[in-house]
Order: C-alpha cells, then structure tokens, then sequence
C-alpha cells in the first residue's frame, strides 16, 4: 500500500516543479499535497546556493536556491536540468553567477 501511494505523491510532486523569469520577478514553484509558489524579485536576490546530490548528479539534475534578505530568505528551484539551471541564475541576476561559471563552446 505504501508503495503505490509513495509513487503517486512523487510523481503529483514532479509534475508541480516549475521555475521561470517573467519580467522583473524569479517565480518558483513546488510541492506535491501542498503547492506553494514563490515571485522574488529578481533585484532582490543577493546570492546562489547550487546543491546537487548524488542520485541529482546521476540524472543531471541539481537544486539552486536564490538567496535574498526578504521574505523566507532563500527560495530553491527543486531539480533543474544542469546547464538549464545555471543558466536560468545567470539569466535571473545578471553578473553574480558569471564569474564562477565555465562556459564550454559548442561541438567540444
């Protein structure tokens, strides 16, 4: 019984992540039961936290946590593609990920 209701939950929790740049704001969204949906500004984010674990690792996933000084203070993008990730923080804040990113031309 356990199993069948595990899976359910973990595929409602797949199917609510979401992340996107609209405008002047960095929206967030995640959750299985209960959903919730974040819109930061994107002048207020002040720093990255790129996490990965080891089984992110082996899907190419990763987790990146916009930190800010409002609200609850960090904000995550739960299992984004890799290079969709870091560029989607790049694009968010332009100018704070840059220096640490290693850019690799097309074809190499």
């Amino acid at each position: 019984m356990g199993l069948p209701v595990g899976v359910l939950l973990a595929r409602d929790a797949y199917r609510g992540l979401g992340h996107a740049l609209s405008g002047a704001y960095l929206v967030t969204r995640s959750g299985a039961l209960r959903r919730s949906t974040a819109a930061l500004e994107r002048a207020g984010v002040i720093g990255w936290t790129v996490r990965q674990s080891y089984f992110q690792r082996q899907a190419g996933l990763l987790s990146i946590t916009a930190t800010t000084a409002a609200g609850a203070g960090a904000y995550t993008v739960y299992d984004a593609d890799a290079a969709e990730g870091l560029d989607f923080a790049a694009e968010a804040v332009q100018g704070l990920l840059e220096p640490f990113l290693e850019r690799v031309p097309a074809g190499e």
